[in-house]
């Protein structure tokens, strides 16, 4: 019986061509090449067939798909009219019989939003949270496609694109801060577009990101920290649970989305027996170990064992809003924003800007506060950029006074002693 199926010419290689092997089933066998080579990862044995990794895919299968009824036709011809075929007539017979629609393929060149699916296949992840930003801002990038009447090309986009693409996202209202974050996002894919070979173009690059001013980061002192413990919740003990999930951030310094899931291979012993939380960061990737205190460790043992379970982001901002101003954490702070182009100023009680991630600077400003080294501390929270941490946390002025007080103090100590 004879059989012609598609294969690799060299399946071992990084790279092979792809051939048409031709059996009579009189042990003669036949090879014809496609006159095309892939990567042997982007093949599929099983389906014989190149996979949606390639991206021509499409378009290689569809030759295939061609070539392969042709040669069939070939090869039945040959034999009706009782001539054994041979791998050079049926190269032969490809060549006269050939049409244009048949030639070696026209490569059909992939649009940005084949690209980004394959950027987001690359990427593997699981992260919801991930996945939700990168689709939501494509459908932003697909309706500024439809109002301006164009269409983002890889090879073209530069950074007139991207000017229109900031401005398209001030005429929306939104303000400086997240608009930044979605350009920068998109400066991503198009990095990974040039390392991936998908363009050449890299005029991104001239674009400078309109940055946000420095903003208000409130931080909870150790005081209010205190008072919050001591608060009396009456009736509404819901409370309770947040308040144990605040305070232990604000002593582990993780973020919400890994305090949250604490588990029990998280908690580790040092050799003096002294407690440390070791977990890999979700966001960053990034490994950190945690000293624990008495109190954060019984937290996290609560935690482990389901006295203190984990809320959703959203009730937790809420509750911690409604949880500091039963505390009194009411200080007044000049909140400034920026939407479009426009700036606001507004007047907000301090629980109102206290988050899920207050807790996490909290922990990383006290620490600074208490005398701890910068370095240090982003070794515990796992920051890696000096500069980023440094707008991270918000050590109030007169905190910074004394600091600066006391180091003028002792470096006055020490001068004095070595002249004496």
């Amino acid at each position: 019986m004879s059989t012609i199926n598609i294969a690799l010419q060299k399946p071992k290689s990084e790279y092979s061509p792809i051939t048409f092997i031709i059996s009579d089933g009189r042990n003669n066998v036949y090879r014809i090449s496609a006159n095309i080579s892939i990567k042997t990862k982007h093949f599929s044995k099983v389906n014989k067939c190149v996979t949606s990794a390639n991206s021509d895919a499409v378009s290689i299968n569809a030759f295939l798909k061609v070539r392969k009824a042709l040669i069939t036709k070939i090869f039945f011809d040959l034999k009706a009219k009782n001539i054994v075929p041979t791998a050079q007539l049926i190269k032969d017979a490809i060549n006269e019989l050939e049409t244009p629609q048949i030639k070696p393929i026209e490569v059909i060149k992939p649009t940005i939003w084949n690209v980004w699916e394959l950027f987001m296949n690359e990427k593997n992840t699981t992260e919801n949270l991930y996945v939700k930003k990168y689709t939501t801002l494509k459908n932003h990038l697909i309706a500024f496609e439809d109002k301006q009447k164009i269409k983002l090309d890889l090879d073209t986009i530069n950074a007139s694109t991207f000017s229109q693409i900031e401005k398209f996202f001030f005429a929306k209202n939104y303000n400086v801060q997240t608009t930044a974050k979605y350009l920068s996002m998109v400066k991503s894919f198009l990095k990974w577009c040039v390392s991936s070979k998908k363009t050449t173009n890299d005029d991104y690059i001239h674009f400078a990101i309109t940055s946000q001013a420095d903003s208000l980061k409130v931080v909870i002192t150790p005081a209010e920290i205190e008072l919050i413990k001591a608060t009396d919740l009456g009736t509404k003990t819901y409370l309770e649970n947040v308040r144990e999930l605040f305070v232990l951030s604000c002593l582990c310094g993780l973020r919400f989305s890994d305090y949250t899931r604490i588990a029990k291979e998280h908690l580790k012993y040092d050799n003096d027996n002294n407690p440390l939380l070791m977990i890999r960061q979700r966001k960053t990737q990034t490994f950190v170990e945690i000293p624990l205190t008495f109190e954060s460790e019984n937290l996290v043992k609560k935690l482990i064992d389901k006295e203190i379970h984990p809320i959703s982001n959203q009730k937790m901002n809420k509750y911690l809003k409604e949880l500091c101003q039963i505390a009194g954490i009411n200080e007044i702070f000049e909140v400034q924003t920026t939407a479009g182009n426009k700036k606001t100023t507004t007047a907000y009680a301090k629980y109102d800007l206290v988050c899920s991630h207050t807790g996490r600077r909290t922990f990383a400003t006290n620490l600074l506060s208490g005398g701890l080294s910068a370095i240090i501390v982003m070794k515990f929270t796992g920051h890696t950029d000096y500069k980023s941490f440094m707008k991270y946390v918000n050590i109030p002025k007169d905190v910074e006074n004394d600091m600066v007080r006391t180091a003028l103090n002792n470096i006055g100590k020490k001068t004095f002693m070595k002249i004496a």
